[in-house]
């Protein structure tokens, strides 16, 4: 591939990235000012600066964009969380980041209430689906230390 093909191929990832940023951020910004209920794609599209066709080719609809949220900020509490564990054994890592991130989701309660609104039960049964699968995923690809004899698709669905 030439570098003039590869430079446009970066150009173009970084835009879609940038545009992805920019609809998730005008997301947030709304459903915290009027609450998820209320607010609409067309509010977040415009706000957003971009067209609602744009919105569909990074987000299904308003739920998978909130599991988006939802997902995000989960990673970014992982990482902070693996950044202060990192001299620790797997199991007091494990202990330890669950219990940050269930103390930093209690102090997120109005960030967590403004993503759901009526669609609470579909958005934590597709972001279950969805860490079940990510789960499985990480298993599969031996990046969890376990000693069991169990399959990745058992362990994935319980954990999720």
């Amino acid at each position: 591939m030439s570098n003039l093909k590869q430079l446009s191929i970066n150009r173009h990832e970084k835009r879609k990235h940038q545009t992805r940023r920019r609809i998730l951020q005008s997301a947030i910004e709304l459903f915290m000012e009027l609450g998820y209920d209320d607010v609409t794609i067309s509010h977040i599209a415009e706000n957003a600066d971009v067209g609602r066709a744009t919105f569909y080719l990074h987000f299904a609809d308003k739920i998978d964009l909130s599991i988006a949220l939802i997902n995000q900020n989960a990673q970014y509490m992982i990482d902070k969380a693996g950044e202060n564990l990192q001299h620790m054994s797997m199991r007091e890592r494990s202990y330890y980041s669950w219990l940050d991130m269930f103390q930093s989701i209690a102090t997120q309660v109005p960030y967590y209430h403004a993503l759901m609104g009526k669609d609470i039960l579909e958005i934590l049964h597709r972001n279950r689906e969805y860490t079940a699968a990510r789960y499985i995923q990480e298993l599969e690809q031996g990046n969890y230390d376990l000693e069991l004899e169990l399959p990745p698709e058992f362990v994935g669905n319980f954990l999720a």
